[in-house]
């Protein structure tokens, strides 16, 4: 993926940046130097500033003072005004829409986010994903032309091997980069300002028939798990020995899922009732899996058919503005984090000594290109032709293979 660099892209969500953007400054670690350990990390003191957004090409304008920026890119630190730093020896500015930073503000406080909850841990889960990029680049890129990307993020579940790409920003890629292929979607709509949430989920309440209860598909028990157990330990409640949860408790649960942030409760209650015995007439526990289902990768050729094969609610029959739709694809990136997810660099006392390059026509059949010594990463390297993805092995003292990642070229 290559985006266009007369555009500047959100690093949390990857969509280009708008009107109403937010710049995070804070350490900038390259990989090929040590970062601190996780006790030190913890403490980051992150910068936040408005800011405006320019074209052509891309760029930041730091407010109130109107400094000039270009966003993912390393700077220099400054001795001086930067000594809140003093661990790192680069610096960066990182452009996120205000949105985005609402609802990871909101996500770093909910009780179903135990992977980053502070503003240190989405700056160094977003600082390292670009850091990981820059690396690729510095070895696939001898003349690179713009620092303005979308950094890889892992395609790959917990416990897999490492996989990076795009998928996971759960938009088609050409709606992502700006060349003019585009297309308008539920991606483009804001998902803090949404006008008639509340009566729209509504209109998706199901009433029970009084005859059988119905059972919800749309989400597996794994999906919604975390929320369910969460709810349950904070108030004190107890699965019955069953395990079957009446509609009252899946009414409770609906009204805590954390991105329901503008939900009008007393409208709620005035079309469904407020007590239990009214609750158990709704089916409450189809509208909670269907909000809570997750969103899916697009497939690779989405742009051959639109928005065929690209996820939304429709997926599971729920009929919500397309704002709401992107605000749950926003949250599962949020969800879908954690602190140096990409595995780039290594930590303060197991640094590396070099770094093994592979390339290939796919992932499966990589061939070695060279090994770049740590005091010479900046060394160029041509790939073989036709070579859509490279492998970086990082080896420490001992040798060993210590950490890897396999990235698709960009061209």
């Amino acid at each position: 993926m290559s985006p266009n660099p007369d555009y500047v892209y959100c690093t949390i969500c990857g969509m280009a940046l708008d009107d109403s953007t937010v710049v995070l400054a804070g350490p900038y670690w390259p990989t090929y130097d040590a970062i601190p350990p996780e006790t030190q990390m913890s403490n980051l003191e992150v910068i936040r500033y408005a800011a405006e957004v320019d074209h052509y090409p891309g760029k930041l304008f730091l407010l109130p003072s109107r400094e000039e920026v270009y966003p993912q890119h390393p700077y220099h630190i400054d001795s001086q005004s930067d000594k809140h730093w003093d661990t790192a020896k680069a610096k960066m500015y990182i452009g996120i829409h205000a949105a985005c930073d609402n609802l990871a503000q909101r996500a770093l406080k909910s009780a179903s986010n135990t992977r980053i909850s502070s503003i240190s841990d989405l700056w160094f889960t977003l600082e390292r994903r670009c850091a990981s990029y820059l690396e690729q680049r510095l070895l696939e890129r001898p003349s690179p032309t713009d620092m303005n990307y979308v950094p890889p993020i892992p395609n790959n579940s917990p416990g897999q091997p490492l996989s990076l790409g795009f998928e996971r920003y759960y938009v088609p890629v050409y709606c992502m980069e700006q060349w003019g292929d585009e297309w308008e979607g539920w991606w483009d709509e804001n998902p803090i300002k949404i006008s008639e949430l509340t009566p729209k989920l509504i209109s998706n309440l199901e009433r029970l028939d009084d005859s059988s209860v119905q059972v919800s598909t749309e989400a597996s028990p794994e999906q919604i798990a975390d929320y369910v157990d969460n709810f349950f330990r904070d108030t004190q409640l107890f699965l019955k020995g069953d395990n079957n949860i009446s509609q009252s408790i899946w009414k409770e649960i609906f009204l805590q899922i954390p991105f329901l942030l503008d939900l009008n409760v007393e409208a709620m209650n005035i079309k469904t009732g407020s007590d239990a015995g009214d609750s158990e007439k709704w089916n409450w526990e189809k509208l909670t899996r269907q909000v809570m289902s997750s969103p899916h990768a697009p497939p690779p050729d989405a742009a051959s058919y639109r928005d065929e094969g690209v996820w939304s609610y429709n997926d599971v029959g729920l009929d919500v503005p397309g704002g709401f739709t992107n605000r749950r694809r926003i949250w599962q990136i949020l969800e879908d984090m954690s602190p140096n997810d990409v595995q780039a660099g290594a930590v303060a006392g197991d640094t590396y000594t070099k770094w093994v390059v592979y390339a290939g026509a796919s992932k499966e059949s990589l061939s070695k290109v060279g090994e770049v010594a740590r005091t010479g990463f900046e060394t160029k390297y041509s790939l073989p032709s036709g070579s859509e993805w490279v492998k970086v092995g990082a080896f420490a003292g001992d040798d060993h293979l210590r950490n890897s990642s396999v990235v698709p070229v960009t061209k």
